[in-house]
């Protein structure tokens, strides 16, 4: 009887406690979204795309930073790959019209694209917070194009993947003989003296996923268009 006595009160806990999460997410969450939702929404791409336009600029200043005598782009001078202790400057040279020459190019027009591109983004989706708007009627603001932008997120956000996910298979092109060759290059190799490049776009390219599978499915079966335009 004691233990059944026991179990009965630990459910009667555990059903407490849910029925009380449930009133909680209901009337505080919920009742939160339904009121400042898309000032939430806002805030938050305001967020997502600061990010990306942080970590597709670290690749793009790492691949441009000025290198040698003359300052030219290490991209321009230098290959991501080669490179070992004995190696001087921690550059091996780029040979003119190869395989690695491409690469270089490529990814820096990614990460110069994704900077561009999400700079532009978190412009916008400050402007959609509506500040520049302060003393027109608020039946007359238009928030600069938020139900436009918020259209078009999901769309935003499969370029942002496409862009990331581009940047981590050009990086994956570079070949080692093996893992130590890997580890070898990865500690002398100038592109990653400040940190690893290939690391920052896989973060971007998680962060992209996150977003799209995330936010979306949320804000569909969850938010329920608590955070859309009204």
């Amino acid at each position: 009887m004691m233990r059944h006595t026991e179990a009965r009160e630990v459910l009667d806990q555990f059903v407490k406690r849910r029925y009380i999460n449930t009133i909680f997410v209901e009337y505080n969450i919920m009742g939160f979204l339904d009121n400042n939702g898309l000032v939430a929404r806002i805030t938050y791409l305001n967020v997502l795309y600061g990010l990306m336009t942080l970590l597709s600029s670290l690749v793009a200043a790492s691949l441009n930073a000025p290198f040698g005598a003359d300052d030219e782009a290490r991209y321009k001078q230098c290959q991501l790959g080669g490179v070992d202790a004995q190696t001087a400057d921690g550059c091996l040279a780029l040979n003119a019209d190869s395989d690695e020459e491409t690469q270089n190019e490529t990814l820096f027009a990614i990460a110069l694209s994704a900077a561009i591109l999400n700079g532009i983004l978190f412009a916008w989706s400050f402007l959609n917070h509506g500040f520049q708007e302060i003393g027109v009627p608020e039946s007359e603001r238009t928030g600069c194009g938020t139900a436009l932008h918020t259209r078009l997120e999901g769309v935003f956000s499969l370029v942002n993947i496409g862009l990331f996910a581009g940047l981590v298979g050009w990086f994956n092109l570079t070949e080692f003989a093996d893992d130590a060759a890997y580890e070898a290059n990865l500690e002398n190799n100038i592109f990653y003296s400040d940190y690893n490049l290939r690391t920052v776009a896989l973060i971007g390219l998680i962060g992209g996923v996150l977003d799209f599978v995330g936010f979306q499915t949320l804000n569909m079966l969850v938010f329920k268009g608590r955070c859309d335009v009204k």
